[in-house]
């Protein structure tokens, strides 16, 4: 039987109920049993949703009130200096603090810095570290959520940040200090958790280490086989989780190390598949991240079947399935969506319908394609649908580009000709910038922006 699971779901809630009820717990207006209480019912409400989508583990630990990263740190008890006080103040307020400055006890302070994770526009809160940093077990939070997710009667998979990725993304506060050398304090914490995850029962832990889709030197490669040479002595199985990204490099490294279980990202790793299949042995479990958690598009299940057969009849039970990595990215449900174009919303597949991709392969699989042909069929009709649509696909646009010659590409006239035109005809600073995203455009935070069209004769 081929293993289908999910590396996370989205936090939020269907109608935003996240947002909306820590807005008010930091206004004033709800209190912190209050703010449990709409917690526990996300929780809840995923765990059913995974659930009933034929998942045969559940995630754990990726649930997170503002950023697991953070959660991390709390994990790990690594709060910078500037966070201790002689009057104690609640986890909660604590945690708040750390994450925007302030929270309803605590005088403010500077907030953990915040930065985008990988290539993602999510972000999270930067671990600090400095000479004095040293690490202690504090896993309370995650354990209740183990015992919540444990009621379901599903069993469940805690996801926890590796090692090596924590300390990568974190920053040193202190130069120089060398990250590594802080693994001395860091490994017997993590030891620790895995081998009381292990005495409750845990079968399988999913490590996150998205590191390993980055280039790294030869100091953090040898790491690995040092880390988990070391937390595999008591400790549950352990499904090693890549994403973002292929291997490259790093997967002679990755395929070296003694954990259970190696998942990757098979979307954007795709070519590198070949090799993995060769170079990974066949009695170890091979997750492959197969459904894009980073998109909204329905997948061309049809043609990853085609991909996913052999594979399966060279592995079969060691085969599992998955996102290609966690689905916060992703809106809930289209459930909500009603409001939509019809043609469109039948492109697309938020994070609840990229699980019934993932379910719908599965049954492929093992009941052959007769088992789930409608509901191939149907993909195949959205594929096609919107190939071929004159909302993505318009007639003239293309006409124009097949009509371009080659001589069309080649700038006219050197850059400080063009530099010397534009600035005639714009007017322009001495620096001109420009910004995205939510910052302000306004005289005040941008004197002399001036907005340029996309292309004239003075660009070219």
């Amino acid at each position: 039987m081929i293993t289908l699971h999910n590396l996370g779901f989205p936090r939020i809630g269907a109608k935003r109920e996240l947002k909306f009820a820590l807005e008010a717990y930091w206004q004033g207006n709800l209190d912190a049993d209050a703010l449990t209480d709409t917690v526990n019912q996300l929780l809840d409400a995923q765990l059913q949703r995974q659930q009933q989508s034929g998942l045969h583990l559940l995630p754990v630990g990726d649930f997170s009130l503002y950023d697991h990263v953070l959660d991390t740190s709390f994990l790990l008890g690594n709060l910078p200096k500037r966070f201790h006080t002689e009057q104690p103040i609640p986890d909660l307020d604590q945690y708040f603090r750390v994450a925007r400055g302030r929270s309803r006890q605590g005088e403010p302070v500077s907030a953990g810095e915040m930065t985008k994770w990988f290539d993602t526009n999510y972000h999270y809160i930067v671990p600090e570290f400095d000479t004095d940093t040293l690490f202690s077990l504090h896993a309370e939070e995650l354990l209740a959520q183990i015992e919540r997710a444990t009621q379901t009667g599903s069993p469940v998979k805690p996801v926890i940040l590796g090692p090596l990725t924590y300390l990568w993304l974190g920053k040193c506060k202190e130069a120089p200090l060398d990250k590594l050398n802080l693994l001395q304090s860091l490994l017997p914490v993590y030891a620790e958790l895995l081998a009381r995850l292990k005495n409750q029962g845990i079968e399988w832990v999913q490590v996150d280490e998205p590191i390993l889709a980055l280039d790294l030197d030869s100091a953090w490669k040898a790491a690995f086989s040092r880390v988990y040479d070391s937390l595999i002595q008591n400790s549950p199985n352990l499904l090693l989780t890549s994403y973002f990204g292929p291997l490259l490099d790093n997967l002679e490294t990755a395929v070296s190390l003694p954990v259970a279980g190696l998942h990757i990202d098979a979307v954007r790793g795709k070519a590198e598949l070949p090799k993995l299949l060769e170079r990974w042995p066949t009695d170890k479990v091979l997750s492959l991240g197969v459904i894009d958690g980073r998109n909204i598009w329905r997948s061309n299940l049809n043609a990853l079947l085609n991909e996913l057969a052999p594979v399966y009849a060279a592995r079969g039970d060691k085969l599992w399935l998955a996102p290609s990595c966690s689905l916060l990215h992703l809106p809930v449900s289209l459930a909500e969506e009603d409001q939509l174009n019809p043609e469109l919303r039948s492109w697309l597949a938020f994070a609840s319908e990229k699980l019934d991709e993932l379910a719908l392969l599965g049954r492929a699989l093992e009941q052959g394609r007769e088992a789930v042909l409608p509901e191939l069929e149907a993909n195949a009709r959205a594929i096609e649908s919107r190939r071929c649509s004159a909302q993505v696909t318009q007639r003239p646009v293309q006409e124009r580009l097949a009509s371009i010659q080659p001589d069309q590409l080649q700038r006219l006239s050197s850059y400080p000709q063009r530099a010397t035109l534009q600035r005639q005809r714009f007017h322009l600073p001495l620096y001109p910038t420009t910004t995205i995203g939510s910052f302000p455009q306004t005289a005040e935070t941008t004197p002399g922006a001036t907005e340029i069209q996309t292309e004239t004769a003075v660009d070219r």
